[in-house]
């Protein structure tokens, strides 16, 4: 442990690389305990080298802190480009920040966040993450834009379907979605589409990405290349992808995960024009998870998105809200105009669990 007293060298922060993965590691462990408890087939520095890897050439923005020659705290940043508005920016997420305890209250972390806001601002790179309820990182987001994203669950059993919309909306939701559920059906595909999984994504599924790029206003890149990187590989927890084709033409995909006996919808897109397949593919998503033993799916979408009603028709209920924090707005006199479609209520954002890096 540090002496107050004699606080020693001063902290110097510079860009990490993969060869600090394992000092890296065990900053982190040291911080949290554990490395995050997922159902992974890799060790952990093997899981942490993946997530400082870049999919597709996106410059890498990861910080360790040193003291002396010690790493003391250490931020990986999940880095994709994203559409805004039909142009192409880069977005990061994901910030795993940890700081030793044996380096603790040296404001290492205000350290690192004083550097990123200062590069978002240079670079133009849009910062996205999900608000923390921890006091300590609170303060450091306290310039953000925030946007609302809701959390959605379906569940399987009877008893709590019920008491999820119950929870959610009162008896009187509870009444008219177990209403709903025994009245309706899987929704069903015209005779000429089938529903596939798939091994990988391919230049098939990058034609449902060039069709809905321009259907949202924010949307993060689902090209084949991030996609398989992202989940075509066993560090990732092999999660299912189902894909809805007619004829040879891809009209839309699922990333469907079990995750602690617990079902995850990780990703979803289809093309503007076969919205109406939308029912189905949750249909199915629903149907494979309660098939291996998923107690219920849970899915993350931004508020007034249109597939809202979709959902809703398929059972889940809004059970939650997170707040989701955009760019950097430091005063209104240093008001970035790139920053002001995520603060427009009208603008449409298509925002999943796999934009973050909730492996």
């Amino acid at each position: 442990m540090t002496n107050p007293s004699n606080p020693g060298p001063e902290p110097t922060i510079r860009d990490a690389t993969i060869e600090d993965a394992p000092a890296m590691l065990e900053v982190i462990t040291a911080a949290f305990e554990c490395w995050p408890d997922f159902a992974l087939e890799v060790p952990p520095i093997d899981h942490l080298r993946w997530k400082m890897a870049s999919p597709d050439g996106v410059p890498l923005h990861h910080s360790v802190v040193l003291v002396g020659d010690r790493v003391a705290a250490a931020q990986l940043r999940w880095a994709r480009r994203l559409s805004v508005r039909g142009e192409t920016r880069i977005g990061e997420t994901g910030a795993d920040l940890a700081v030793h305890p044996d380096f603790r209250g040296q404001r290492l972390s205000r350290l690192i966040s004083d550097r990123d806001d200062a590069r978002l601002r240079a670079d133009r790179v849009t910062g996205f993450a999900m608000q923390s309820n921890a006091a300590q990182v609170r303060h450091l987001n306290r310039d953000r834009i925030t946007r609302e994203l809701d959390t959605w669950v379906r569940p399987f059993g009877w008893r709590s379907f019920v008491a999820t919309h119950r929870n959610a909306g009162g008896w009187g939701q509870a009444l008219r979605a177990s209403v709903r559920r025994v009245m309706s059906r899987t929704p069903g595909l015209s005779a000429a589409a089938r529903i596939e999984v798939l091994d990988r994504f391919d230049a098939r599924t990058d034609d449902i990405w060039a069709a809905a790029r321009d259907a949202y206003d924010v949307i993060a890149f689902r090209n084949a290349e991030y996609l398989n990187w992202r989940f075509a590989r066993p560090v990732t927890g092999h999660p299912t992808i189902l894909a809805i084709f007619e004829g040879d033409r891809a009209l839309a995909y699922a990333v469907v995960r079990h995750a602690g006996g617990r079902g995850d919808l990780m990703d979803w897109l289809w093309r503007p024009d076969a919205a109406a397949v939308v029912p189905a593919l949750l249909g199915a998503a629903i149907s494979h998870l309660q098939q291996g033993g998923a107690t219920d799916v849970t899915c993350w979408l931004p508020r007034r998105h249109d597939a809202e009603q979709a959902l809703r028709a398929a059972g889940f209920a809004r059970t939650g809200t997170q707040e989701m924090l955009f760019g950097i707005r430091n005063s209104a006199e240093e008001r970035t105009p790139d920053l002001d479609v995520y603060d427009d209520p009208a603008s449409t954002l298509h925002i999943a669990m796999c934009d973050f890096d909730w492996t």
